[in-house]
């Protein structure tokens, strides 16, 4: 696993090819893009051999999933990004935040998201890109790579805050059994 800096992230709702063209392009310097240079000089040197910037476009609505092998095939695209909670809205009006439920069908619309998952899958697999999928914990992120995404998320920032304070919360208690999220609201 390789962890990504130095990254700069749009979302947009995406139907079409003609975002993700954009998108490519304005991940890149001319004369292979359309970014601007400026202030980057003295970090950056896009003529340098090992300079490759990745563009990520999400995929995270029913007509993205319907026009993903389009997308896929777009030059300078590299990885197709899953938002399962926004996905699972745009399929059926229910979002999909917990990639668990959906792996084992206690989703509403398990069956729905789990087609579009391996569509996405397929495509990425098809024009030599990476498939990604958003998810909120390790556990998910191992299921994640065992289907054939290559890229996740291994916890969310507030997830990690989260549980983080209330470990440290249970130790200033000196109480093993009291501290929960649930008291970090109080």
């Amino acid at each position: 696993m390789r962890a990504i800096s130095l990254a700069t992230a749009a979302t947009f709702g995406l139907f079409d090819c003609s975002l993700p063209r954009l998108a490519a392009l304005s991940c890149r310097y001319a004369p292979d893009g359309i970014r601007s240079y400026g202030v980057q000089t003295p970090r950056i040197d896009p003529f340098a051999e090992d300079y490759r910037p990745l563009c990520a476009v999400q995929i995270e609505t029913a007509a993205a999933v319907d026009n993903v092998d389009e997308i896929a095939a777009v030059d300078g695209v590299d990885w197709l990004y899953i938002g399962p909670a926004d996905l699972g809205l745009s399929i059926g009006g229910v979002p999909a935040p917990d990639v668990i439920s959906v792996f084992d069908g206690s989703h509403p619309l398990a069956g729905p998201m789990q087609d579009a998952f391996h569509l996405v899958v397929e495509a990425a697999e098809r024009h030599g890109k990476l498939a990604g999928l958003h998810c909120s914990g390790g556990e998910a992120a191992l299921q994640l790579l065992a289907r054939g995404f290559g890229v996740t998320a291994v916890a969310t920032d507030l997830g990690a805050a989260l549980k983080g304070m209330a470990n440290e919360l249970k130790i200033a208690r000196g109480d093993s059994g009291r501290a929960g999220l649930g008291d970090l609201e109080t």
